[in-house]
């Protein structure tokens, strides 16, 4: 296997552990509800804590990762993340599986943020278009191994189980990220000024990255919680206020979209 080929996976692989672990309670809601007695919000929160986490660390973690390097931010992210994955088997109630779940969502961010810059800059000009493939390819695919491995071992076996088998495939993920995942061969490391991280003439793309993601997860929070909603009996009135914060977040997605990939690439494209 080629490089760019080893590469492409690791890049898929290290997206695909990221979405494993982010809406895999989802499918657990009603069984949660019933296991600790909870009402239909305070189970959502086991879904809503990784994302609220997710969106409060991107910022940061996207600064660090403009002067660290984006692969000794994404792999040290992938091991970190299958610590609280796994500690979430031994919540002895809602209250510690939420803490577990904020927790996991802390990691997030380094991969599925700073993953976004590393794809812009590695592969400027020669196939960006076949690795964000491979990455958005490796995010679905996660998201729904994500829920169906939960339903599946909640269903023969038990819910804390899930954990452990997200935790082990997350742990093998993140060998083969670290194994195939080449060191950035365009990072510029930024340099503070006055008080703010630039690199070049401009502000990094990596902290910007991070808004989007934590925004990305946030869209798709607002339609996922109405589904998990459902599964407990959900209110109906909440479809028409998830529907205009979706078109708000859209409207807002694009533009940060456009400003922070699209420009960038059609720029290094044109160079």
């Amino acid at each position: 296997m080629e490089r760019l080929d080893k590469a492409a996976v690791a890049t898929m692989l290290a997206g695909m552990c990221t979405f494993l672990n982010v809406y895999s309670t989802q499918p657990l809601l009603p069984l949660l509800r019933e296991t600790f007695h909870a009402s239909e919000l305070a189970v959502s929160l086991t879904v809503s804590a990784t994302i609220f986490a997710t969106a409060l660390t991107a910022p940061i973690i996207g600064m660090i990762a403009e002067r660290r390097g984006r692969k000794k931010v994404i792999v040290p992210a992938l091991f970190l993340m299958t610590i609280p994955t796994a500690l979430a088997a031994t919540s002895t109630s809602l209250g510690a599986l939420i803490f577990w779940r904020f927790a996991q969502g802390i990691f997030v961010p380094g991969v599925i943020a700073v993953m976004l810059a590393y794809v812009n800059e590695e592969w400027a000009g020669r196939g960006v278009g076949r690795a964000m493939s491979a990455y958005v390819t490796g995010t679905v695919i996660g998201g729904f191994l994500g829920r169906f491995i939960s339903g599946v071992i909640a269903t023969h076996w038990h819910w804390r189980a899930t954990f452990l088998v997200l935790a082990a495939l997350n742990l093998i993920g993140a060998f083969v990220v670290r194994a195939w995942l080449p060191l950035a061969k365009n990072f510029v490391r930024a340099e503070p000024h006055h008080g703010r991280l630039l690199r070049h003439d401009d502000r990094g793309t990596a902290p910007h990255l991070g808004q989007i993601a934590g925004l990305h997860l946030g869209l798709r929070d607002t339609g996922n919680r109405t589904q998990g909603y459902n599964c407990c009996h959900s209110w109906p009135s909440l479809r028409g206020q998830n529907s205009d914060r979706m078109k708000s977040s859209r409207r807002w997605a694009r533009a940060a979209w456009a400003r922070c990939i699209a420009l960038p690439t059609r720029n290094s494209l044109a160079t």
